[in-house]
């Protein structure tokens, strides 16, 4: 996309809000976008890369990032589930710095070339959030295209316990 928008400090999906002690977005692409930007059958994705619009201090604790595939054209109601997603990237992140953050992949995702795909951040502090701060930029799409999930007061801190959860403060598509 073009980056036409950016989210305001509490506004959803941002996948490095703290506003909440937990955050959990998914993002799908499809097999026609990625077509359209020149992918084919075994094409390797190396990284994703998040545009901040406004920096802030507030670190994202255990921030991991999964991929995978899916028949989804659209995200609705539910998480796509994380067991049939890869983790590619997981290491504490401070969103510090404006501008294009790349997030380079522990191993390549081989995309089949016909498969949507779905990309999922998701960080969690263990406690009642730390603050929002951080605004990222988007392109809107005709489709719901993310799905997130906010809590506070997730249990010990880190994506596994947030990955337990099933019922959340906030969230949903857009």
């Amino acid at each position: 996309g073009m980056n036409t928008s950016a989210t305001a400090i509490y506004d959803w999906p941002n996948p490095f809000s703290c506003n909440y002690g937990g955050n959990k977005v998914q993002m799908v692409y499809r097999a026609s976008e990625l077509l359209a930007q020149g992918l084919t059958a075994g094409s390797e994705i190396t990284s994703v890369a998040f545009d901040i619009a406004a920096p802030s201090s507030f670190v994202c604790y255990d921030f991991t990032i999964r991929i995978g595939t899916t028949n989804l054209d659209e995200l609705t109601s539910n998480f796509v589930p994380f067991g049939n997603l890869t983790v590619v990237y997981n290491q504490n992140f401070t969103p510090s710095q404006a501008g294009i953050n790349i997030f380079n992949f522990t191993q390549p995702f081989i995309w089949d070339g016909v498969s949507n795909v779905v990309v999922q951040t998701i960080h969690n502090q263990g406690n009642y959030g730390n603050g929002a701060g951080t605004t990222v930029k988007f392109t809107p799409t005709t489709f719901n295209s993310t799905y997130s999930g906010i809590k506070d007061g997730v249990t010990p801190a880190g994506a596994a316990s947030f990955d337990a959860q099933t019922s959340f403060s906030s969230g949903g598509t857009s």
